[in-house]
């Protein structure tokens, strides 16, 4: 566990600008609201807060963002992330599907995600403002945040699956470091 809260550290440590703060300010437009307590819609600072005064509000000790299109989803990521969520649910975290797809194409994710009955929340950006704030700006890139809201970034050299699949294993093993790290404090 010491070893998970040294790997969070250093990865923050190494990242360009030392450690990059998530904005709190930012809010998620989520497509399947029954992964999300029933809510449409969902701020960051909430998220990472322990304010209980909102009913049924996910609360987490730290987000992982993962950013892909919808078919992408379709074709196995949404399925792979659902593993994760298995993973790292009891530990406090919360997982995020950004949907990369452009305003004009998300009438078909939004009739279907909330039929797949996925664990997590899935958000669309039909204004890019989470892509830009988060600076997610292709498919299997992917943000984890922890309980400070601070970012490490994982982005895929190339676009294959093997490489994406590399990275996603390795932001999960950061992403469950952070969570046990927290629970610990």
């Amino acid at each position: 566990m010491v070893f998970a809260s040294i790997t969070f550290a250093l990865l923050l440590s190494a990242a360009p600008g030392k450690s990059e703060q998530a904005p709190t300010w930012l809010t998620f437009d989520v497509l399947n609201s029954e992964a999300s307590g029933k809510h449409r819609i969902l701020h960051l600072g909430d998220l990472l807060s322990s304010r209980s005064d909102i009913p049924d509000l996910p609360t987490a000790r730290g987000v992982m963002i993962y950013a892909t299109t919808f078919d992408q989803c379709s074709n196995g990521a949404c399925l792979e992330i659902a593993g994760i969520v298995r993973e790292t649910a009891p530990l406090g975290g919360l997982v995020l599907v950004l949907l990369l797809d452009p305003a004009e194409n998300l009438s078909r994710p939004r009739k279907e995600i909330p039929a797949a009955r996925y664990a997590f929340p899935v958000i669309q950006d039909t204004h890019g403002i989470v892509r830009d704030a988060l600076g997610l700006d292709r498919p299997g890139e992917i943000v984890v945040i922890n309980s400070d809201a601070k970012i490490v970034r994982f982005s895929p050299a190339s676009d294959s699956r093997a490489e994406s699949e590399r990275k996603l294993s390795e932001a999960k093993k950061v992403f469950v470091g952070a969570l046990r790290r927290d629970k610990e404090d």
